[in-house]
């Protein structure tokens, strides 16, 4: 009785004991949320964690739920990237042609917009962002 409890902890202590083994992730790779996600997934995390009320909020309450989602994302482990990548990928894939179309049309107009606002330099709207998110 005694051994099958011993087995049964340690079955269960094992995944979160090589959870802690690894080094702690850096910060160049909490970072690098960006890079785990294509650009369409982006682009669906974006609208499902703004939800219909992002443009009814002031400047101040967005800015501080955009500190709040970082810190979410910051907290993220790998798996739960993984989860999302696969949840948004699924997402994605539900999608209709036209809107997906739709979508990509956005994304490279966002592209194009972004490639002539590097020249000009602007301050962040948030003053307090970190520029490495």
């Amino acid at each position: 009785m005694r051994l099958s409890i011993a087995v049964l902890c340690a079955a269960l202590l094992a995944p979160v004991a090589t959870a802690y083994s690894g080094p702690p992730p850096t910060r160049a790779a909490q970072a690098h949320f960006r890079g785990g996600l294509t650009p369409e997934e982006r682009y669906l995390y974006r609208k499902q964690i703004h939800g219909a009320d992002w443009r009814k909020l002031s400047l101040a309450q967005r800015c501080e739920r955009a500190k709040m989602l970082r810190q979410q994302r910051r907290s993220m482990s790998a798996a739960d990237l993984r989860n999302l990548k696969q949840r948004l990928d699924a997402q994605w894939n539900r999608l209709p042609a036209a809107e997906k179309r739709r979508i990509e049309q956005r994304l490279a107009r966002h592209q194009e917009h972004k490639a002539a606002a590097r020249s000009r330099s602007r301050g962040h709207r948030c003053a307090n962002i970190d520029p490495a998110d």
